[in-house]
């Protein structure tokens, strides 16, 4: 969560107030220019801001590094990790109960409901479908985060979907997960527990095999890195202690009042194309369109893609319509040029 940068002239500002502002800078970069950024935005002194860092140095809320003009803040990190052996018996609420909840501070009730969620959804998955043998829980907490880490030494849940559903690669793997509703095991799972756990925490991160999978801010990146751990995947949860999202309230975007069904989807777009490639043809459009009618509203996320054919476009908005009558498309986040396009295909339908 970024600091509001808003200036609010010379009135007097309580302490948590200046305290809170120094360590969500800090937390957005500010690391070298905390003190005259955040004197120059909340209109107070140099001096009258060091009383303030002072503190929280002296609270193991920050830690500084260097001195005078070469100094560099950092927030201050308490980590705590333990090794579980993968068994059927093992109950991932149980893991929650026993093991994760006595590390973590007092947590907003918001909070809590959002990191049970995603810890038990994301251990279960470890345990029914990772393959593994180990997982290692980390617990990382700072003055304004928490993070939680499930790593385990399994299959890869990129390779696995590569391998179970025979998509092209682990790129087209990333994209179906984007999706919702995709698991290697239907009797067991409805293939929701990521698409929802992505969307409630902060930042969400899948590290497998040399791929990153990123989730922050309703923006999807997909890297490919090399990395020290080059087995099993990593996944990473973050989420502000200050946060004011629900569980109930992420779940309500992507459900009706019915029946509470999940039947709403976003698509990011630009997962679509592969490197600097132009997305022009019907089959890349298709590939953005599978197992799209198992929801009734669909949104096609345009932000990132710069242009694209006249074909994609007339596969996603006119043919697919016409097979799919009842399902709703919805396109956001596009540019003049995408628009033109979609407009046009749609005016010959």
């Amino acid at each position: 969560m970024k600091p509001n940068f808003k200036k609010k002239g010379s009135v007097r500002r309580p302490a948590a107030e200046i305290q809170d502002y120094l360590l969500e800078s800090i937390a957005a970069g500010h690391r070298r220019d905390l003190v005259t950024f955040t004197a120059e935005k909340l209109g107070l002194t140099r001096q009258g801001i060091y009383l303030h860092v002072r503190r929280l140095i002296d609270e193991e809320k920050i830690v500084a590094v260097g001195k005078t003009r070469s100094r560099t803040y950092s927030l201050k990190h308490q980590t705590k990790s333990m090794d579980l052996d993968i068994t059927p018996e093992l109950e991932e609420h149980v893991v929650w109960r026993d093991y994760i909840q006595p590390l973590l501070p007092t947590l907003r009730k918001n909070i809590f409901d959002i990191c049970f969620h995603g810890f038990t959804e994301i251990f279960n998955n470890v345990k029914d479908h990772s393959e593994g043998t180990t997982s290692r829980i980390t617990i990382s907490q700072s003055p304004i985060s928490l993070t939680i880490e499930v790593d385990d030494n399994g299959v890869g849940i990129f390779n696995k979907l590569k391998e179970k559903f025979r998509f092209d690669d682990e790129h087209h793997a990333a994209l179906e997960l984007a999706k919702g509703k995709l698991t290697t095991d239907k009797q067991r799972h409805s293939g929701e527990g990521i698409f929802f756990s992505s969307r409630m925490f902060d930042l969400f991160t899948i590290a497998s095999r040399g791929f990153i999978f990123v989730h922050e801010e309703n923006d999807w990146i997909l890297k490919n890195e090399e990395l020290e751990n080059t087995i099993g995947t990593s996944v990473r949860m973050t989420i502000n202690l200050k946060s004011s999202r629900t569980a109930k309230s992420v779940f309500d975007k992507f459900a009706t009042d019915e029946d509470y069904g999940f039947v709403r989807t976003v698509v990011p777009i630009k997962l679509a194309k592969y490197g600097d490639e132009n997305l022009v043809s019907r089959s890349q459009a298709k590939r953005v369109l599978a197992r799209l009618d198992r929801f009734q509203v669909v949104v096609l996320d345009f932000k990132d893609v710069e242009t694209i054919g006249q074909a994609f476009a007339d596969e996603l908005f006119r043919v697919f319509n016409l097979s799919n009558p009842d399902i709703q498309l919805q396109a956001i986040n596009a540019n003049n040029y995408v628009t033109r396009m979609i407009d046009r295909v749609k005016s010959s339908a």
